[in-house]
This record gives structure tokens, sequence and C-alpha cells, in this order.
């Protein structure tokens, strides 16, 4: 089994341990015995906790061996690996067997012949199980230990597996709920969008309303009044410029202005259309001519009695 990528330095190891000969845990006393057998120190074993996780993922142990060679001579070599295991406690077991068939390998020279570490499984530095079953000196019980070790070697394999494929699974929830609160966010956004359309719209279309009322009443206006039309564009423009400001001047004076539109985050009451009555518009009566009196003289009054006479005649004259 290949180790793995170490965290690197960060974080500390928070877990130690020394296997000794009355201890409980399994391979502990052995692999104890094995090391005293041996003149070696007893392994340790340092454990610390995966530094970061995504949220909602279960931290991973890893858990570091170190088993110190021999200074005096025949001098060997330490023996270090590294493993990530679920939990602690589960990844010392494994760590331990492991440990326990390289020590197995590395000083097989060194065993006696009566010795029952003989029979052990064994592993090499990457620990993974080597065979010896073609060696002269292979049993069915040392056969049978090898391929205990092998099965042993087979299931870590498995769980590493099963431990990358979580990890996995769990990076992809991760990407499904950050895309899940990103949608929320969006569909937040969107339904804000909405409601201010909603009241963009009801203001353009209470202003179209508004346009429509005051044109009607433009026209009414107009056609009371408006006198003949000027032919010449230019004095059109002016004249409808002029008869507008009229117009405007007469709205305000007639009624108050319209009410204030209503914000944007609600919904204004369409206006509501007001029957125009036309004013009318009496025009200006010229003033009558006054007569002329004549000067009482006696020409004017020899001509004054003829026209009463005159009439007079006319009058009584039948049809």
């Amino acid at each position: 089994m290949g180790s793995p990528t170490p965290f690197g330095n960060v974080p500390l190891f928070t877990r130690v341990y020394y296997p000794s000969t009355d201890d409980d845990q399994l391979f502990s006393a052995p692999l104890a015995a094995l090391c005293a057998s041996l003149d070696l120190p007893p392994p340790r074993f340092r454990g610390r906790v995966e530094p970061t996780v995504p949220e909602g993922w279960q931290p991973r142990w890893e858990i570091e061996v170190k088993i110190r060679g021999r200074d005096i001579a025949p001098a060997t070599q330490d023996i270090t690996f590294i493993a990530r295991y679920p939990t602690f406690e589960q990844g010392l077991q494994f760590a331990m067997q492991c440990a326990f068939a390289q020590v197995c390998r590395d000083y097989r020279h060194e065993f006696p012949e009566d010795s029952p570490f003989l029979l052990f499984g064994r592993r090499n530095h990457a620990c993974s199980a080597v065979a010896t079953t073609n060696d002269k000196g292979a049993t069915p019980v040392k056969t049978h230990f090898e391929n205990m070790e092998i099965n042993t070697v087979d299931l870590e394999s498995c769980l590493e597996h099963e431990m990358t494929r979580t990890d996995l699974a769990e990076e992809q929830i991760g990407n499904l709920l950050g895309e899940k609160t990103q949608w929320q966010e969006d569909k937040a956004l969107l339904q804000n969008t909405a409601v201010n359309m909603e009241g963009v719209i009801n203001q353009l279309l209470y202003e179209r309303d508004q346009a429509r009322f005051y044109r009607e009443k433009f026209k009414t206006f107009l056609k009371a009044t408006t006198p003949a039309e000027p032919a010449d564009l230019r004095e059109q423009a002016c004249y409808y410029s002029e008869r507008f400001k009229a117009f405007m001047v007469a709205a305000a004076a007639a009624e108050p202005a319209p009410a204030a539109a209503p914000a944007l985050d609600q919904a204004p009451p369409p206006p509501q259309d007001q029957e125009v009555v036309p004013q009318e518009v009496v025009p200006t009566e010229e003033e009558e001519p006054q007569e002329v009196h004549e000067m009482d003289t006696p020409a004017t009054n020899t001509r004054s009695k003829r026209k009463r006479v005159n009439g007079a005649a006319t009058s009584a004259t039948p049809p």
C-alpha cells in the first residue's frame, strides 16, 4: 500500500503512542516483545488530524510510524512510513501490523531458527506484502500467515479507496450545496427585479393615462378656443406653442395639479379618466356704434317732420 501525501508541517501531532508488553491494544504486546528481542527501542506512533476540510466532511487522521535502528554493531536503518486512516484508533491497529511485518522482513536473518516470528507475514518499506512461499522453508502455517498479510494489505487498499470515494462524494455534495445557494440568491434577485419592473410598468401606465387625459383635454381646448390655423409651418409651430401655454395656464387655474406618481416599489392606481366639459367661450361683443344726434336747426326740423309724415303714410297704406 503506497503512502499518501503527508499533511505538511501543519498541524502539529496531537496523539502519541508507544506499544508495550502489558497493553491490551491489538499487536501492541507482540510488537514490543519483537523489538526488545532485537535490542530495538519501542516504535513511536504519532497522529494528527487533517488540517482543513470542507464543511460537513469527516476529518482524516495521519499516522507517522518510526522504528529506530541500532546505533551499535550491527547498525541498522530506521523504518519510517506514513499512512492515513478514518480515525486514530482504527488506524493505529493497521499501522502496528504494518510495522510488525516490516521489522519481520528487515531483521529476518537475525531470528533464531525456532523463533515464531519467522512465520509472520512480511512487508517492504512501501507497506506492500512480500510472499516467500517459494522458499525451501515454506510451510502451510507460514503460507497462511503470508496470505493473511496479503489480505490485510488488500483490506487497507479497499479502505483507502472508500475514503477517496467518500471524499469525492462529499466534494460533490459541497459543490451542489454551493450551486443551490447561488441559485437561491439568483432567484431572490430575479424576484426583486420582477417587483421593481412591476412598479416601473405601473408608473409607465400611469404616465400614459395622464398623457391621454391631457391630450384629449387639449383637443377640446383647441376646438373651443382656436381660430383658423396658419398655413405656414413655422407659424403653425409658434401658434400651437402659444395655444399649449394658454391651455396649461387654464388647466392650472381650473383644477389642482395631479398627485405625484407613487414610488416604484408600489403599484400606483391608474388615474381615472375625467369627463372634460368644454367651456364655452363667449366671443366678445363688439360695441355698437352710437347714433349721431343731429343739431336742432330749421332745416333739420323740416327733414324730421318729412320723415315722420312719410313713415305714417307708409304705415297707413294697406298691404
